[in-house]
């Protein structure tokens, strides 16, 4: 979630640019790129095209109220994961919405961040 999580995407390819407010869309459009027009540009850069070649566990945080990641997005790569059998841990965080502004949802967060990193670093 936002820029302190360990990955930090794109748009992806069909997102809706209804789901940024229209004065961000100048903004993400230089920036992230147009998915009205830039569609083969958004399909290098979503995580979506290389999910079949993630093979490691994978956390993935989520707000519920994202502007910029709507959860139907992260909803998408985590049902494929699952498919193949990776393991996902998804949690939704139901009244945040792109980064933390609940403290105690901030605080629980970094702790499942690195009890996540322990299991699955520690691993023999």
């Amino acid at each position: 979630m936002g820029g302190r999580g360990v990955v930090l995407r794109p748009l992806q390819p069909g997102h809706s640019r209804s789901a940024c407010p229209p004065t961000w869309r100048p903004t993400v459009d230089a920036v992230l790129g147009n998915p009205d027009t830039d569609i083969e540009h958004l399909t290098r850069r979503s995580p979506i095209t290389y999910a079949d070649a993630i093979t490691a566990p994978l956390l993935v945080l989520q707000g519920a109220h994202d502007p910029r990641v709507p959860q139907d997005e992260s909803d998408q790569i985590v049902t494929r994961l699952r498919a193949r059998g990776i393991d996902v841990r998804y949690d939704i965080y139901p009244d945040e919405g792109h980064g933390f502004s609940n403290r105690t949802n901030e605080i629980k967060a970094y702790g499942d961040i690195a009890q996540f990193l322990l299991t699955h670093l520690m691993r023999k």
